[in-house]
């Protein structure tokens, strides 16, 4: 149950912070996507979905933290897609009914975020 409005954080670096908190709900890794000072990054991170937590830049890139110059805005991004196959006559599953409400709810509210952006 998607249950909160947020789709996205933003921090401001410290040059210390590497891991950043994701405060808004998600169904699945993929739909996690980050920007530092508004380019999207696909490199030198590392997603904890269990604690909700992205590390960048990884230790291991030898990447400096960011600065207190440097934004970070990690959002979700749900692929416009319908997954679920219902079987003409079959059972209905109410988890399966609920993740596709789920989905749905996501989208409307990235889309909702989107439209706001365009009007300002």
């Amino acid at each position: 149950m998607i249950t909160g409005q947020t789709t996205s954080n933003t921090y401001q670096g410290d040059g210390v912070n590497r891991e950043f908190t994701i405060t808004f709900e998600f169904t699945d890794s993929s739909q996690i996507k980050f920007k530092v000072n508004g380019e999207k990054v696909e490199t030198n991170f590392a997603l904890n979905t269990v604690a909700k937590t992205l590390t960048y830049p990884t230790v291991e890139s030898e990447l400096a933290p960011l600065t207190s110059a440097d934004e970070i805005e990690i959002y979700r991004d749900t692929n416009i897609t319908q997954d679920i196959d219902f079987t003409n006559g079959g059972q209905l599953n109410a988890e399966m009914i609920e993740d596709g409400l789920d989905k749905l709810t996501m989208i409307c509210q990235e889309l909702s975020k989107k439209i706001e952006e365009l009007k300002n």
